[in-house]
């Protein structure tokens, strides 16, 4: 997963002569996700709280837990795999949570800054020091061990992103906007390669294009470089000039 076969003798190469499961992450892709993991579980978590998106106040309310009811209903309803561990994971959540200093919403005083960058403090170290290298060995899936308290804790704070952010109406129809633009200026790019109307590209793909015109699946790889280096208001932008809205 992750390689195009414009790279697979590259990536095939790097692999090559390692007594691992061929699947298995090397140290450096398993540290990258983990940290990917946190931030994703704390930093974002802590963003959306900010927000007003992601209620942690009431949802770490032990007096009253109807808030934190609603959310464990539809993720266990909607993450099957979480379903039969449901009153661990519940427990699990909760003993995270009675991290969290706050009882209010997020109004950005000295106070909360100081307990907001506490809470992340904690959780940030707590799941840095949750994971170590192994010793390879043959056929091994991983090289990395990660504390199962930790990955429990993660799965949890992850799901809040996808709860009251992710599955949310208002970002799920900008998401589907999105979604078309990018395929129509994909789809209109990649035709105009294929057609040689190379004009439509930076001078710089115009270059890439050229080099690469015996070869169709290298010339479709320089239009997914080309769409992917845009920012958010460059797609926005050559959409507008493709299509004339």
């Amino acid at each position: 997963m992750g390689v195009y076969d414009t790279e697979r003798d590259l990536f095939t190469w790097v692999r090559d002569g390692h007594s691992l499961h061929p699947f298995a992450k090397s140290a450096e892709a398993a540290i990258m996700d983990w940290s990917d993991d946190i931030t994703y579980a704390v930093h974002d978590l802590v963003d959306f709280y900010c927000a007003g998106q992601i209620p942690l106040d009431r949802l770490a309310d032990n007096n009253d837990p109807a808030e934190r009811n609603i959310f464990f209903s539809e993720i266990f309803t909607r993450c099957q795999d979480l379903a039969p561990r449901r009153s661990e994971l519940e427990k699990i959540f909760k003993e995270v949570l009675d991290y969290f200093p706050l009882d209010r919403r997020y109004a950005g005083t000295l106070e909360q800054r100081t307990g907001i960058w506490q809470f992340s403090t904690v959780l940030i170290s707590r799941y840095v020091e949750a994971i170590s290298l192994m010793m390879p060995r043959a056929g091994a899936t991983s090289v990395v061990a990660i504390k199962r308290y930790a990955e429990d804790e993660i799965r949890m704070l992850k799901e809040l992103t996808w709860h009251y952010v992710i599955l949310n109406n208002e970002l799920a129809t900008l998401q589907h906007g999105q979604t078309q633009t990018i395929r129509t200026v994909f789809e209109t790019m990649a035709a105009a390669a294929k057609d040689k109307s190379w004009n439509l590209f930076p001078p710089a793909y115009q270059e890439e294009l050229e080099a690469a015109k015996a070869d169709p699946l290298l010339q479709t790889r320089v239009v997914v470089d080309y769409v992917a280096s845009m920012t958010e208001h460059e797609v926005a932008r050559v959409y507008a000039l493709l299509t004339g809205k």
